[in-house]
């Protein structure tokens, strides 16, 4: 089931037969390409510290919306 709806495979196969604007091979190497840079960001994240869990940076960068009657606000605490 998946594999007739997924969206990936769908494209694949429309750049490869409908469009031709790569190869087999050239997608291939794209695709790898794109691995190794989503492993190093994964390295890096893994590798970089847990952030502080006080309440001043659990609360940061928090908003609100509030109903006002005259309109909506959108409020960064």
């Amino acid at each position: 089931m998946r594999s007739t709806n997924d969206p990936i495979e769908g494209l694949k196969k429309k750049i490869l037969n409908d469009w031709g604007i790569v190869t087999e091979e050239e997608l291939k190497s794209i695709d790898k390409e794109c691995r190794e840079m989503v492993d190093e960001e994964v390295a890096q994240a893994e590798a970089s510290p847990e952030p502080d869990s006080t309440a001043q940076t659990l609360f940061k960068d928090i908003y609100v919306w509030i109903i006002t009657p005259f309109s909506y606000q959108i409020i960064f605490v």
